[in-house]
């Protein structure tokens, strides 16, 4: 809550996939964490929340579908609108990855909600979502062109499993069978530190498939978020990140486009900014996601202010 200044302007801010604290960001980057500090010292009051599973919540993030969040998106709302020290015709939600796809759904429910901001959000299927980071990330590893064409062939399996709940044996097989071949391409290093091939093919086959065939993963495989974007009325910010490989930046900054621009939206503003991740963490310039955890706890250059600054004018006009 800012010093002074109520009844406050205020967001709720909305994180990814998985079950993720109020801090909420790769390992120790709090990306939550930095940007309510940040609003916060420009007058924007900030509800963050622990994701069911997580930190002081209860439950587990698998069974928890589309709907289910938006629920708990709604609740949240509804927790700002009652206190006393937010202006309710201010009222906001910024969402990051996961949290920016189902923004626009929320926003369209409730007649309380005066602007969005969409980070690494998207506008396309979780399905259509989940093959282009199969192709951008396990491009940038190296793969021999039929290593590729297996990997994707195996996603095109997991996707008729998924829309027909059928095949799940299959799925497993060739699941194994990847496995395997990944363990020999592994480097000496990495291979010293498993002491049991099979156990480890084992353990991680079942929490893979446990996360295909949860109510969460079908869920956002099957939700298109442009449906809820060609109704969205409200102010969008919609802010992309060049070296993103979980959300592309150029299918997504054009499908967003897209949809906003045939909703006739008077008000969106899309940007992708250069030089940043995922998180939107700056000086990157490595496309391996094992090097996120390497970068300094900083935003890129401009990410911050972007938003705020937008944000500013937006709840200046409400």
């Amino acid at each position: 809550m800012p010093p002074e200044g109520a009844p406050h302007p205020a967001v709720v801010l909305l994180s990814g996939s998985g079950a993720q604290t109020r801090d909420y960001g790769p390992g120790a980057f709090r990306m939550f964490g930095l940007m309510a500090d940040h609003l916060t010292n420009n007058g924007i009051a900030v509800l963050r929340y622990d994701d069911p599973g997580a930190g002081s919540s209860i439950g587990d993030w698998l069974d928890v579908t589309i709907d289910d969040r938006i629920g708990i998106i709604l609740a949240a709302l509804d927790l700002l609108l009652d206190h006393d020290q937010i202006d309710s015709g201010r009222v906001g939600l910024v969402g990051h990855s996961e949290g920016g796809t189902v923004a626009p759904r929320v926003a369209n429910q409730s007649e309380h909600v005066s602007f969005v901001v969409l980070v690494a959000g998207t506008a396309l299927t979780g399905g259509e979502i989940i093959r282009y980071q199969n192709e951008v990330i396990l491009g940038s590893q190296g793969l021999t062109g039929e290593e590729l064409s297996e990997q994707l062939e195996f996603v095109d399996v997991v996707r008729e499993a998924v829309e027909t709940d059928t095949g799940w044996e299959e799925v497993e097989q060739q699941m194994r069978r990847l496995l395997y071949e990944g363990i020999e391409r592994m480097s000496l290093q990495e291979r010293t530190l498993l002491t049991d091939d099979d156990a480890w093919v084992d353990a991680v086959a079942q929490a893979q498939l446990a996360t295909l065939r949860s109510p969460w993963y079908r869920s956002f495989y099957v939700y298109d978020p442009a449906v809820a974007l060609a109704e969205l009325a409200v102010p969008v910010l919609a802010v992309f990140a060049e070296h993103d490989l979980q959300i592309p930046a150029e299918p997504n900054e054009a499908a967003m486009r897209k949809a906003l621009t045939e909703a006739g939206n008077p008000d969106f503003t899309i940007i992708t900014l250069p030089d940043a991740d995922h998180s939107f963490q700056g000086d990157y310039s490595d496309t391996l996601l094992e090097q996120y955890g390497c970068l300094e706890y900083e935003f890129a250059p401009g990410f911050l202010d972007t938003i705020t600054d937008w944000m500013r004018v937006r709840v200046q006009e409400a």
